[in-house]
């Protein structure tokens, strides 16, 4: 839906670096980057440009870097860590990655599916899907009865299928 992502991660070094050079090429990759998207990618392998709201260290442990971004949708997380491995200049490779939001839509609101499972009232873990596209400001859409079928199969609709 084109909208930004934030992430933790963890990605690795390929060799010892101190932190304060590792704060120093983070701050390059803050505001606008270009990235050539991964070989193994569902888009053509050309440079494109993506931004990058935050990116902050949440903890160093030897080589392991603990971190959290904020970027536009699009933005290959793996390949900033190759990226700010290869301006480190000793290689890098992301270990580890969560998506904790989506626009404002946050991790800590769901709910693992034990949790419903064993709630006496499951469905008030649901959420209307008016005020999600309200909370992240998409358009509304109304679907023809006959297409209803569609969306509880999660197949694509057509533009017959709305109203």
């Amino acid at each position: 839906m084109g909208l930004d992502k934030e992430y933790a991660g963890e990605m690795l070094l390929h060799s010892e670096v101190s932190r304060e050079r590792v704060e120093e090429v983070f701050r390059k990759f803050v505001g606008t980057i270009e990235q050539l998207p991964p070989k193994r990618s569902a888009v053509a392998r050309k440079p494109r440009k993506r931004t990058i709201h935050s990116l902050e260290i949440i903890g160093m442990e030897g080589r392991i870097i603990s971190f959290r971004v904020l970027c536009e949708a699009g933005t290959y997380i793996r390949k900033l860590c190759h990226d700010i491995g290869e301006a480190l200049g000793c290689g890098a490779h992301m270990k580890k990655l969560r998506r904790t939001a989506i626009a404002d839509i946050r991790v800590s609101e769901a709910a693992t599916l034990e949790e419903i499972e064993k709630s006496e009232r499951p469905e008030r873990y649901l959420t209307r899907l008016e005020s999600i596209l309200k909370r992240v400001e998409k358009g509304r859409a109304l679907v023809r009865e006959s297409a209803l079928d569609k969306v509880r199969h999660g197949s694509p609709l057509d533009s017959d299928d709305l109203k």
